[in-house]
């Protein structure tokens, strides 16, 4: 999501080299051949604000993920913390090591390289697998003892003001300084009176005055996982892992995607909410499944502002962005009648 750590074109190019640089001095500790050593940067569909490098020298390979922004080194320096669980219990990339990047603000994890994509659409024998594994997570006593040194659990409202609300906000802040051609003062209106409609049901619904004590992954959007060419998965991007709502979790895996804007099905989320012996997280699932709805809507439009972070993409990633956002809104207004 935007922040002000956002890189820039010129930025990025000498970050490039200076990532080279760093790995050619530990090629020999990394089993690399440092003469053919080279640094490619992978785009991330999700936004600008952490980069990503796959390093290779052709035959041994690693993904590098860097974070420039105080906020976002200390996201990655959480997950290297508690990594070991999340790799042997959770499906998550092996970390290789902490990475700081001399002559640079920039920080954060190697991995393991794993092979494959995200899948371009769910299978339901994917995303049941997906759903078990994150069940498991939020009741897991030794992550959420971990959790717990560093955080109070505050309630399921707090989480929900906190994923989306105050993302909005800077979100409809950074559209508003360079709004896209099609969007107009009346768009960014509608947008805002949106998000207003959504807080104020979280505040007056009793589900959301619960307690947020749960280890979640809070980020299970379908390009977070990984498929292999044998059908093996990972689950990546562990940034966000805090104590929170597992109804987030559920409504984002079940929720729309940029291949269909589809809203989580209660039957589906159903034997996962049995598991949590929470009725809350049923309970929460819609609102969670309309403000997953509006993300696509407004995030698309943040992401097209900051597309200019990374020229040789931009208009690529403008176009995939437009389209989202036209295909979310109209979704969104169908589905809630709104203006």
């Amino acid at each position: 999501m935007p922040e002000a750590g956002i890189i820039r074109t010129m930025e990025l190019d000498l970050l490039q080299p200076a990532v080279v640089a760093w790995f050619k001095r530990q090629a020999a500790a990394l089993g690399m051949d440092q003469s053919r050593l080279t640094a490619e940067y992978r785009l991330n569909w999700g936004g600008f604000v952490n980069q990503s490098f796959r390093i290779t020298d052709g035959a041994t390979s690693y993904h590098l993920k860097l974070a420039g922004s105080a906020d976002g080194r200390r996201r990655l320096g959480h997950w290297y913390q508690i990594h070991p669980p999340l790799t042997e219990r959770y499906r998550a990339p092996r970390v290789v090591a902490w990475v700081v990047i001399p002559g640079t603000d920039h920080a954060g994890l190697l991995f393991e390289d794993v092979p494959g994509e995200p899948p371009q659409a769910w299978s339901e024998a994917l995303q049941d697998e997906v759903a078990a594994t994150v069940s498991r997570l939020h009741r897991d006593t030794d992550v959420r003892r971990y959790l717990r040194k560093g955080e109070l659990a505050g309630s399921c409202e707090s989480v929900f003001r906190e994923t989306f609300i105050t993302r909005f906000a800077e979100d409809l802040a950074t559209i508003e300084v360079t709004p896209p051609p099609f969007v107009t003062a009346e768009h960014l209106a509608w947008m805002t009176q949106e998000v207003n409609t959504l807080e104020e049901a979280a505040v007056e619904a009793p589900a959301f005055a619960a307690p947020a004590d749960h280890p979640i992954h809070a980020d299970l959007w379908i390009n977070n996982v990984i498929v292999g060419p044998t059908g093996a998965w990972a689950l990546v991007d562990w940034d966000d892992l805090r104590l929170g709502d597992p109804a987030l979790d559920y409504a984002v895996l079940f929720g729309p995607t940029a291949a269909s804007m589809k809203l989580a099905d209660p039957a589906r989320v159903l034997p996962y909410a049995e598991i949590e012996r929470d009725p809350g997280v049923l309970a929460r699932i819609p609102l969670y499944g309309r403000a997953t709805l509006l993300d696509w809507v407004i995030d698309s439009l943040a992401d097209y502002v900051d597309a200019g972070a990374v020229a040789e993409h931009t208009a690529r990633v403008r176009e995939e962005k437009e389209r989202v956002h036209r295909l979310a809104k109209q979704e969104y207004q169908r589905t809630y009648c709104s203006g």
